[in-house]
């Protein structure tokens, strides 16, 4: 099964920003986490990363995303906005057809003012029905059309069998639903090592890449973002274990601006798979910009 958008805080808060706002400029990069973890193991073989599932199944997921919005204007501070929701999402195992799974994902709880559908989620209490393929490609998103977030692959899967240190990308194009501004998420992800995962293995990921805009606004904007993170996912279950995503954009237009700073965290909550030094922290600072996910 799936964390639902494991990577998608990366243009949750630029979407509501640019619907509000056309505005600055972001810093420099941060190294990423090149220590091997505790609890590494050696693959001998390529693996397939790819959703699996079987009819009746379920999973519970705990999330915690956070953002700080500031507005510039020559150069000074004028607003500062600072969002917090914490959610959990369970997500059942209809059906499994031969080429896609037909999962019933619902939002159980939420505690925070967000808007959970700009982080391609469902809302409190809503229910969506998803038909996806193993390699995440999304052919249905409850009655959301083909052009929205909902459609955005929800974890970035290679198509072909994978061996620590291979990379492969992914790129999306969407319309924000709430501005009709088009969206392009661009993302490289590398299989860093392989970890003991319960009775089973997990693959760490690290993601990297970024979002931009499309079309005329293209021209007109000076805009910047970066996106990093990694991802737990676990081999034998086809299931996200863990993600931790850290995201900042920054748009300028003139003297006035506007910088961005989001995170989110996801942890698998049921059924518990135990994975040596995972950081089960469910807070994170989008100003600190880490993403630090094993030890």
């Amino acid at each position: 099964m799936h964390n639902r958008r494991a990577f998608f805080c990366v243009a949750s808060v630029l979407v509501s920003c640019v619907t509000v706002f056309v505005g600055c400029a972001t810093g420099s990069k941060t190294g990423g986490e090149d220590k091997e973890p505790s609890g590494a193991m050696k693959i001998t073989a390529p693996v397939a990363l790819a959703f699996k599932g079987e009819a009746g199944r379920q999973e519970k997921m705990k999330y915690y995303s956070a953002s700080v919005v500031e507005t510039h204007e020559e150069g000074q501070i004028t607003r500062r906005k600072e969002e917090a929701v914490e959610f959990t999402v369970v997500t059942r195992t209809q059906d499994v057809e031969k080429d896609h799974l037909v999962w019933e994902m619902e939002t159980v709880e939420k505690d925070g003012a967000v808007n959970l559908h700009d982080l391609a989620f469902p809302e409190l209490k809503e229910s969506l029905e998803y038909k996806i393929r193993p390699n995440g490609e999304v052919l249905q998103a409850g009655p959301y059309p083909r052009t929205s977030v909902f459609f955005v692959p929800p974890v970035p899967l290679p198509n072909r069998l994978v061996s620590p240190g291979d990379t492969w990308t992914l790129s999306h194009e969407w319309i924000s639903m709430s501005s009709g501004i088009p969206l392009k998420v661009d993302l490289v992800t590398i299989f860093k090592s392989a970890l003991k995962c319960g009775e089973g293995l997990c693959a760490v990921l690290e993601i990297s890449g970024d979002v931009s805009i499309s079309g005329p606004l293209q021209e007109k904007l000076r805009f910047e973002s970066e996106i990093k993170g990694y991802l737990i996912y676990s081999i034998d279950k086809g299931s996200m274990v863990a993600s931790r995503i850290a995201n900042r954009e920054a748009m300028l237009t003139g003297p006035t601006g506007m910088r961005v700073h989001s995170c989110m965290v996801g942890v698998m909550r049921e059924p518990t798979l135990t994975v040596p030094g995972l950081v089960d922290e469910m807070k994170c600072n989008p100003e600190e910009f880490s993403t630090k996910i094993v030890q």
